[in-house]
């Protein structure tokens, strides 16, 4: 059985919202700390970011093993090529580098779109999203001490950005994700495909 990367639709929110619950009670990677939506509010969310944005999942047969998407809502961002980004893993899987697959298809259309720089705000202390926005080369932009509010309390955050295109002045407009050609879409799904520890996910399923 080989993963699939495909983009998200309203229908995959029942999906989505079980890996989100999944993580909720830790911080291991790049949640969106908002309250928890509804079923309705997730289908639209999906809807709307993909408008103009991926919405990423990677599904192992039946089971959806993560997501990813991208937004335009940045907090102190200074151009209009700015995104944030959020990924996450369901808990069974943080170990076969799905955060790591996802994360490269998703920038990789970032790219193809004319994005220039990408933001991600995590919960301090949270090591293993530190390792992951690390790996990719993200620097620390901005700390904040008990500062931030996320789910009606105030706590410790941490802002990393990465420019993952060279400057430019005047770029490209954004390409909304519908128009990005096929075989770059294609390209960044093998990228993505790559990343994943297909041994250790097949380990995973056995022991299940």
């Amino acid at each position: 059985m080989v993963p699939l990367f495909r983009f998200a639709a309203p229908e995959d929110a029942p999906a989505v919202l079980s890996v989100l619950k999944s993580n909720r009670t830790r911080a291991s990677l790049i949640h969106d700390r908002t309250p928890l939506p509804s079923l309705s509010q997730s289908k639209l969310k999906i809807r709307e970011i993909s408008r103009e944005y991926p919405f990423l999942l990677c599904f192992y047969g039946e089971t959806l093993l993560g997501y990813a998407y991208a937004c335009p809502d940045v907090k102190g961002a200074t151009i209009d090529r700015d995104v944030s980004f959020f990924v996450s893993t369901a808990r069974p899987y943080t170990e076969c580098k799905v955060a790591v697959s996802l994360t490269t298809a998703l920038f990789a259309l970032l790219r193809s779109q004319h994005v220039q720089r990408v933001f991600a705000q995590i919960k301090a202390p949270n090591p293993k999203a530190e390792q992951l926005l690390i790996h990719f080369g993200f620097g620390i932009s901005s700390h904040f001490f008990s500062e931030t509010c996320m789910c009606g309390q105030k706590h410790e955050t941490l802002w990393f950005d990465k420019w993952i295109a060279p400057y430019d002045r005047q770029p490209p407009p954004v390409l909304p994700i519908g128009e990005v050609p096929q075989r770059e879409v294609s390209k960044a799904f093998a990228l993505g495909l790559r990343c994943l520890d297909l041994e250790e996910l097949g380990d995973c399923f056995e022991a299940q």
